[in-house]
């Protein structure tokens, strides 16, 4: 099971402090070896109309990759919450979450294809807890944990391009992948 803390640490903590690490090793190695390939950049922060301050370039890398993945993350919760309501798509454990009060047991011999809340049955547990086992699809856990992982994929894709790491990366990147779909199969088995 993936509960909800086990999604932030997978989506959101371990991958910020994925790309940190990432940066400041990038850091010294380039230090380190002094790479003359690498074109070297200086960021300027603009402060008013005539302060500039120099930003060096890890503190720079940092700030645009922890952005744009936060900024990814928080449009993906958007996107998935919006689809969540509008499908509206009934968990597994619906009947056992709302605990139908039928009005009329003869309307369930009828024929209809659906019934509908208030006419046909009422849900007799509490109000938010039957709200929630409304939003089966899209899964948030699924959404958040794919978004964090391809994210980091494609990171470890532009960002780790030495050559002398061989297969490694290759191996991170199949990991990553493998959390994603596990945390997405725990939504399945676990009736959610």
């Amino acid at each position: 099971t993936v509960n909800n803390t086990h999604l932030v640490l997978i989506s959101f903590v371990s991958p910020l402090i994925f790309i940190i690490i990432t940066e400041i090793v990038r850091a010294i190695y380039f230090r380190l070896n002094k790479a003359k390939e690498r074109l070297r950049f200086i960021y300027k922060l603009k402060i008013g109309n005539k302060k500039t301050i120099d930003i060096p370039e890890t503190l720079a890398y940092l700030y645009i990759n922890c952005g744009a993945f936060l900024f990814g993350l928080l449009a993906t919760v958007d996107v998935t919450d919006i689809a969540k309501v509008i499908v509206g798509r009934l968990r597994p454990n619906f009947l056992s979450t709302c605990k139908p009060n039928v009005q009329n047991p003869y309307s369930l011999c009828t024929g209809k294809t659906y019934l509908e809340p208030g006419i046909d049955f009422t849900c007799t547990e509490n109000e938010d807890i039957v709200n929630q086992s409304r939003l089966s699809f899209p899964s948030g856990h699924s959404s958040l944990s794919f978004y964090s992982m391809i994210f980091l994929i494609l990171y470890i894709k532009f960002s780790w391009s030495n050559k002398k790491l061989g297969l490694f990366p290759y191996l991170i990147q199949l990991v990553l992948f493998s959390t994603a779909f596990l945390t997405a199969l725990t939504r399945v088995t676990d009736n959610k």
